[in-house]
């Protein structure tokens, strides 16, 4: 018995000792930073070097031109949101990396600190406290309208569908088509 207890003391102790050697590699695992230049005056007509450099850009990344942004930009009302953290970006800037992240092309945060010349912290903070103002916002909008989407119109849209596209059961695609 008592060369069990010492057996597993020293296999326990073995244990304890490689959990702290893996403890101590993740505590010295450092995330290195993406290199960025940081541009305070990013806006549509001054998008910087990377991607936007024509209204080409704009539509292929964004979805919108240049003109198109500016009008949405008067809907959206983001100059009256409230921003944590002492934030202040401009609303340009604001729309512009809300429609790349929910883009296609906007999969990759890493990429948006090249475009946008900002912080992983800071990109994350602004795209969310965005999506917060325009759910408060557009609050009514954002539910389901039982009035006008109804059980036969759907199945209407689902037919259509079906007769141009040769898709079963679909009724609408994600990017509003």
């Amino acid at each position: 018995l008592l060369l069990y207890k010492i057996a597993n003391n020293r296999r326990m102790r073995a244990q304890e000792e490689e959990f702290d050697h893996e403890l101590e590699e993740l505590n010295n695992y450092h995330n290195p930073a993406i290199s960025y230049i940081r541009r305070h005056d990013w806006c549509i007509d001054n998008p910087g070097e990377h991607l936007f450099h024509d209204d080409q850009d704009f539509v292929e990344y964004l979805r919108f031109s240049k003109v198109e942004l500016r009008r949405i930009l008067l809907v959206l009302d983001l100059e009256t949101m409230q921003w944590s953290g002492r934030n202040k970006p401009s609303a340009e800037f604001v729309l512009c990396l809300l429609l790349h992240r929910l883009s296609a092309a906007g999969s990759r945060l890493k990429d948006e600190i090249k475009i946008f010349g900002y912080s992983r912290g800071y990109l994350s903070q602004v795209f969310n406290d965005t999506l917060q103002h325009l759910g408060r916002r557009f609050r009514k909008l954002l539910y389901w309208d039982a009035g006008r989407l109804t059980a036969a119109k759907i199945q209407e849209y689902a037919q259509a569908v079906e007769a141009v596209a040769g898709a079963q059961r679909v009724w609408g695609f994600i990017d509003g088509t």
